[in-house]
């Protein structure tokens, strides 16, 4: 790990703490605000996916149902292996189990 790595690794895994943080203290609206920042600061992160699936369970935990269908959406475009988003997708009836 070159000695630029280091600082960008600690940044991303402060900032996935703080995620965390919010979300035990069941504050979803500043969970969202940090996954939402995280997502924006950190897009090639090896965290990435986990965060977005956060976000996306975070607006369902706001009542906030549009905006986590287009986060699942975006997860499949971005990740299109995971099983979390196709799972909650197919619930709603819009994807089709691809197995």
């Amino acid at each position: 790990v070159s000695l630029n790595a280091r600082p960008r690794i600690l940044r991303q895994l402060a900032s996935y703490r703080l995620i965390y943080l919010y979300d035990q203290k069941q504050n979803f609206e500043g969970a969202a605000n940090e996954a939402r920042l995280f997502i924006r600061n950190h897009s090639y992160s090896f965290l990435l996916e986990d965060v977005y699936i956060s976000l996306a369970r975070f607006y369902e935990l706001l009542g906030q149902y549009d905006m986590a269908e287009a986060t699942y959406l975006r997860i499949l475009e971005l990740f299109p292996d995971t099983r979390f988003a196709q799972e909650y997708l197919q619930k709603l009836g819009i994807q089709e189990d691809v197995d």
